[in-house]
């Protein structure tokens, strides 16, 4: 899982690149706090297996405070298995 930009200007629209081995019915992207509060939670459909790319509109991310946060992408397939990437740092530059 690749994020970015790095750090991350509340100007831009937030990236996220990953690959799935097998295609699943939802993606959730979670972001905690450095103490793991989680304080936002985006949910997106159907992803097929091979490289991909979220696109977190900036306004979802607007009322960021600058800082380090964690991320996270978690998978469920279509035999409601979930699958969670290690989180990933995220910091946040205004």
């Amino acid at each position: 899982m690749v994020i970015y930009p790095n750090p991350y200007n509340i100007k831009d629209d937030l990236n996220i690149s990953f690959i799935l081995t097998q295609r699943c019915k939802t993606i959730k992207v979670k972001i905690w706090t450095g103490g793991f509060r989680l304080i936002r939670a985006i949910s997106y459909l159907q992803y097929n297996p091979g490289n991909n790319i979220i696109s977190i509109d900036n306004s979802r991310l607007r009322n960021l405070s600058n800082g380090a946060y964690f991320l996270t992408v978690e998978a469920v397939n279509y035999n409601n298995e979930k699958i969670s990437a290690k989180p990933q740092t995220l910091v946040v530059l205004k």
